[in-house]
């Protein structure tokens, strides 16, 4: 009886495990989707209408040059905030979900945020060329993201950071850096470690974070890679 019940709770608890499981990840797939859909309403709607009004402030200011030059001069002041409105709104909208993302996958995506960052980011990824399903490249993107914030952030003395990426059947990314470090067992995760471990999990991957004085931080994410999940990649992806 005992053994009988035994069977039973275990049976009971794997399907409470898969259906957690299940449940993050279409949690996840729903934040994503929103994510982009906001990505392309901002591209679409109030980054549109904020280049067309740019075009007309230009355009009133040169009309104005012969007859109002202290007018057109306040003019091209409004025109030059609004390029401000418009670089504040691109910077969002890549930083909801990045359009070489989208379009042409992992890699290119990472590479364009990597030319933004404020500090010298490289990404290495000789031999990931193909895409992945949409839910593995947004997980990876986004760690390796936020690994690299935690640098500019936290990463005393840090001056590079290095993405890496590798698949061998297993989709491994590791975000390394040149600063200080810190001690492990002094340190407990925030709250941009909790995420990016959540992040994965809801898609069967793992997170490891290994750091030590003088010796740099390196955060290591794992995603197991099904037969499904190769894409093949689109014909403009350059590596």
């Amino acid at each position: 009886m005992i053994t009988r019940d035994n069977h039973r709770l275990g049976a009971e608890a794997a399907a409470l495990l898969t259906e957690v499981s299940e449940s993050r990840a279409r949690i996840q797939a729903t934040a994503d989707e929103e994510r982009r859909r906001i990505e392309r309403d901002l591209h679409d709607g109030a980054q549109q209408r904020l280049v067309a009004l740019r075009i007309k402030v230009e355009l009133a200011a040169e009309q104005m040059d012969a007859t109002d030059g202290s007018s057109a001069e306040l003019i091209r002041e409004l025109g030059a905030e609004l390029d401000d409105a418009l670089d504040e709104v691109r910077s969002l909208a890549r930083g909801i979900y990045a359009a070489p993302l989208a379009d042409f996958g992992l890699v290119e995506g990472l590479r364009s945020a990597a030319r933004r960052a404020p500090l010298s980011v490289t990404v290495l990824a000789a031999g990931v060329s193909r895409r992945y399903p949409r839910e593995i490249e947004s997980a990876a993107y986004f760690c390796c993201l936020e690994a690299v914030q935690n640098v500019i952030k936290h990463a005393t003395g840090a001056t590079v950071a290095v993405i890496e990426l590798s698949d061998n059947g297993v989709l491994r990314f590791q975000v390394r850096d040149d600063g200080a470090g810190f001690d492990e067992r002094a340190v407990s995760a925030g709250v941009g470690f909790a995420s990016m471990r959540d992040r994965l999990a809801a898609i069967g991957g793992e997170l490891a974070i290994v750091s030590a004085p003088e010796k740099g931080t390196r955060v290591v994410g794992r995603i197991p890679l099904g037969a499904s999940s190769a894409k093949p990649a689109p014909p403009r992806f350059t590596q």
